[in-house]
Formats: structure tokens, sequence, C-alpha cells
């Protein structure tokens, strides 16, 4: 027995023999089912996400990290693509200046842990 039903995505009717069947296409159920973005209403409800411990932001499909923002506008000019912020106390919603170290790359970031590993 085929069923009717609209796809609550694209709003368009279709017909499918199973009835658990929610959206018209693989396409509509992973823009609804979408993890991350702007349009996600469990993003909508919250200023500022925790993703792995850091404050995110998400714009469009672009997640931007507090404490970048906060190093940006430190320095005065934006991020390099190379530069790496370091959280001081290593808690990492900490997004104080005071806390917040910058370094020219992930090598010389790597270096500063493996020094404080070996005091």
């Amino acid at each position: 027995m085929r069923h009717k039903k609209q796809c609550p995505e694209c709003k368009k009717i279709f017909y499918h023999i199973d009835n658990r069947r929610k959206f018209c296409s693989n396409i509509c159920a992973n823009r609804f089912n979408r993890m991350f973005g702007e349009n996600n209403p469990r993003v909508k409800s919250q200023k500022w996400r925790i993703s792995n411990g850091y404050r995110v932001k998400w714009k469009g499909h672009q997640r931007i990290y507090e404490h970048h923002l906060i190093m940006e506008k430190h320095i005065g000019r934006k991020l390099k693509r190379s530069e790496v912020v370091h959280h001081i106390n290593n808690i990492r919603d900490d997004n104080r200046i005071e806390n917040l170290m910058l370094f020219p790359n992930n090598k010389a970031h790597l270096a500063y842990h493996n020094y404080l590993r070996k005091l």
C-alpha cells in the first residue's frame, strides 16, 4: 500500500510504500537534519554553543571560535591560517585575553606543549 506524505523540508507531496519514511529524498533529509548551520533551530536558540569544550558560533557553514575573535580584536587584525591560539590554563571556554597565547604555527605550539611536559 502506498502512503501519501508531505516532505517537511520542501513541502512536496510524495508517495512511498514504507510508512516510516518522512522525506521525499535524502537531499531533503540531510538538509532538514543537518547538525550545524545557522538555520538549525538548535543553533538559533543559542548565541554560543560548546563544541569539544570551545565556545563556537556558526555563520552559515563556517564555525567561528570565540577565542579566535578575542585574539583578533586584541592584536587588531585577522588571524593567519597558520596561527594557533592556546589556552594557558587548558580550560577551553576560559576566553579571557590574559589566558590566551598566540603561536605563529602549530609546530611552535606543539614545541611549547613538549617543553611543559618536560618540566
